[in-house]
Protein backbone atom coordinates (compact mmCIF):
# COMPACT_ATOMS: atom_id res chain seq x y z
CA UNK A 1 0.00 0.00 0.00
CA UNK A 2 2.74 2.43 0.94
CA UNK A 3 4.75 1.54 -2.15
CA UNK A 4 1.80 2.14 -4.46
CA UNK A 5 1.38 5.64 -3.04
CA UNK A 6 5.08 6.30 -3.52
CA UNK A 7 4.94 4.99 -7.09
CA UNK A 8 1.92 7.18 -7.84
CA UNK A 9 3.69 10.31 -6.56
CA UNK A 10 6.76 9.55 -8.68
CA UNK A 11 4.62 8.97 -11.76
CA UNK A 12 2.80 12.31 -11.23
CA UNK A 13 6.10 14.19 -11.10
CA UNK A 14 6.98 12.99 -14.62
CA UNK A 15 3.81 14.29 -16.25
CA UNK A 16 4.48 17.34 -18.33
CA UNK A 17 2.30 20.30 -17.41
CA UNK A 18 2.00 22.97 -20.08
CA UNK A 19 2.10 26.63 -19.12
CA UNK A 20 0.72 29.62 -20.97
CA UNK A 21 4.20 31.00 -21.72
CA UNK A 22 5.05 28.06 -23.95
CA UNK A 23 4.37 29.04 -27.57
CA UNK A 24 3.69 25.40 -28.54
CA UNK A 25 0.74 25.07 -26.12
CA UNK A 26 -2.63 25.06 -27.85
CA UNK A 27 -5.15 26.36 -25.33
CA UNK A 28 -8.14 25.05 -27.28
CA UNK A 29 -6.80 21.46 -27.31
CA UNK A 30 -5.55 21.22 -23.71
CA UNK A 31 -8.45 21.19 -21.22
CA UNK A 32 -6.12 21.78 -18.25
CA UNK A 33 -5.56 25.37 -19.34
CA UNK A 34 -8.82 26.00 -21.18
CA UNK A 35 -10.22 28.38 -18.55
CA UNK A 36 -9.33 32.01 -19.00
CA UNK A 37 -9.24 33.49 -15.47
CA UNK A 38 -9.58 37.04 -16.77
CA UNK A 39 -12.28 36.32 -19.33
CA UNK A 40 -15.19 37.34 -17.13
CA UNK A 41 -13.59 40.10 -15.07
CA UNK A 42 -15.87 42.74 -16.59
CA UNK A 43 -18.96 40.74 -15.64
CA UNK A 44 -17.64 40.14 -12.12
CA UNK A 45 -16.94 43.86 -11.66
CA UNK A 46 -20.41 44.77 -12.93
CA UNK A 47 -22.05 42.33 -10.53
CA UNK A 48 -19.91 43.60 -7.66
CA UNK A 49 -20.89 47.17 -8.49
CA UNK A 50 -24.56 46.17 -8.57
CA UNK A 51 -24.29 44.37 -5.20
CA UNK A 52 -22.68 47.46 -3.69
CA UNK A 53 -25.77 49.48 -4.66
CA UNK A 54 -28.10 47.29 -2.59
CA UNK A 55 -29.21 48.18 0.92
CA UNK A 56 -26.78 46.48 3.35
CA UNK A 57 -29.47 44.30 4.98
CA UNK A 58 -30.69 43.14 1.59
CA UNK A 59 -27.16 42.53 0.35
CA UNK A 60 -26.31 40.37 3.38
CA UNK A 61 -29.49 38.29 2.99
CA UNK A 62 -28.82 37.73 -0.71
CA UNK A 63 -25.15 36.83 -0.20
CA UNK A 64 -25.81 34.46 2.70
CA UNK A 65 -28.52 32.48 0.91
CA UNK A 66 -27.67 32.71 -2.79
CA UNK A 67 -23.89 32.86 -2.69
CA UNK A 68 -23.01 31.48 0.72
CA UNK A 69 -25.29 28.46 0.45
CA UNK A 70 -26.95 29.00 3.82
CA UNK A 71 -30.57 28.04 4.28
CA UNK A 72 -33.04 30.82 4.96
CA UNK A 73 -33.36 29.54 8.52
CA UNK A 74 -29.59 29.66 9.06
CA UNK A 75 -29.36 33.15 7.54
CA UNK A 76 -32.13 34.34 9.87
CA UNK A 77 -30.28 32.91 12.85
CA UNK A 78 -27.00 34.53 11.77
CA UNK A 79 -28.67 37.91 11.33
CA UNK A 80 -30.81 37.55 14.45
CA UNK A 81 -34.08 38.18 12.62
CA UNK A 82 -37.18 36.18 11.71
CA UNK A 83 -37.30 33.91 8.68
CA UNK A 84 -39.85 36.15 6.97
CA UNK A 85 -37.50 39.10 7.28
CA UNK A 86 -34.74 37.25 5.42
CA UNK A 87 -37.22 36.15 2.75
CA UNK A 88 -38.46 39.70 2.15
CA UNK A 89 -34.96 41.21 2.21
CA UNK A 90 -33.73 38.61 -0.23
CA UNK A 91 -36.73 39.07 -2.50
CA UNK A 92 -36.29 42.84 -2.59
CA UNK A 93 -32.54 42.43 -3.17
CA UNK A 94 -33.08 40.07 -6.10
CA UNK A 95 -35.64 42.40 -7.67
CA UNK A 96 -33.38 45.44 -7.29
CA UNK A 97 -30.32 43.54 -8.49
CA UNK A 98 -32.22 42.47 -11.60
CA UNK A 99 -33.19 46.12 -12.27
CA UNK A 100 -29.61 47.34 -11.83
CA UNK A 101 -28.16 44.63 -14.07
CA UNK A 102 -30.82 45.22 -16.74
CA UNK A 103 -29.79 48.89 -16.78
CA UNK A 104 -26.08 48.01 -16.98
CA UNK A 105 -26.37 45.31 -19.66
CA UNK A 106 -29.37 46.48 -21.67
CA UNK A 107 -29.32 50.22 -21.10
CA UNK A 108 -32.76 50.22 -19.53
CA UNK A 109 -34.37 48.44 -22.50
CA UNK A 110 -36.28 45.23 -22.06
CA UNK A 111 -34.16 42.18 -22.99
CA UNK A 112 -35.37 40.16 -25.94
Amino acid sequence: MLNSGYDWSLQRSHIEVPILDQPSTDIEKDPRIAIDPLGYIDVALTIRHALDQLHPDQRVALILVDLGGYTIEDAAEIEGVKIGTIKSRRGRARKRLREILDEDFFGGEEPI
